[in-house]
């Protein structure tokens, strides 16, 4: 592998491989508002930034979008 190369690592959801590239999170302390789009999970995305939040004692409010999900 190239030294300049970015490692990517895989996850696994719906038995299919997904890559992802792990990164550092710069200051996010600056940071009071983070608005989720629709999707079919977005209640659960909602929940896991508020956890992530709390868990860095940051407050940053946390909203759903109530544009309704069309296919």
């Amino acid at each position: 592998m190239p030294e300049n190369s970015i490692p990517v690592e895989y996850r696994i959801k719906d038995e299919v491989f997904i890559p992802f590239i792990r990164m550092k999170l710069g200051d996010i302390s600056c940071l009071k508002f983070v608005c989720v789009g629709t999707k079919n999970i977005s209640d659960l995305a909602v929940k896991g930034l508020r956890h992530y939040f709390g868990s860095r004692n940051l407050e940053v409010r946390v909203k759903k979008l109530e544009i309704p999900l069309r296919y």
